[in-house]
């Protein structure tokens, strides 16, 4: 998505054209994230089960 809005070609590696803040910065939105995603996953899968189980 980053790519196509910057106007960038798809066969490269967008650090070749960003400054590295920018990708540290990418870097860091996407841990915080995958860590959001872990710590909500077991209330997902008690909500799940409890459904499931109700049937």
């Amino acid at each position: 998505m980053m790519k196509k809005r910057l106007n960038l070609p798809s066969n490269q590696p967008l650090a070749d054209y960003l400054p590295t803040i920018t990708i540290t910065a990418k870097n860091l939105a996407t841990e915080i994230t995958n860590f959001n995603v872990k710590k909500r996953q077991p209330r997902r899968r008690a909500k799940y089960n409890q459904r499931t189980r109700k049937k």
